[in-house]
């Protein structure tokens, strides 16, 4: 938990601002549940090597958990990081192509 938020969740509340966010599904069967959600934020600091572009970045995510009792035990999350990348500026496939 400490290296998640150490460096994932801190680094992203420091790049973004006024976060916005629509869940466009959310299902639950057993312990398990999933969701699909979209956080729109402003970008306003560095994150995974990105400068700030100062305009809203539209974040699409899927998240899957794990429950026990009324707390989630597990979380696993995926984002679509090339979208997110291309909307602040950067061409990460391009990147590749260069080296």
């Amino acid at each position: 938990r400490r290296l998640f938020v150490e460096h994932f969740l801190l680094p992203l509340h420091a790049a973004f601002r006024d976060p916005r966010m629509a869940i466009d599904v959310l299902v639950c069967e057993g312990l398990y549940c999933a969701a699909h959600l979209h956080v729109t934020a402003r970008h306003v600091g560095s994150w995974l090597g990105q400068a700030a572009c100062g305009r809203r970045v539209d974040l699409r995510m899927g998240l899957h958990f794990r429950t026990s009792g009324d707390r989630i035990a597990e979380g696993w999350s995926q984002i679509d990081l090339l979208s997110a990348l291309s909307q602040m500026g950067a061409d990460p496939l391009q990147r590749i192509l260069e080296r």
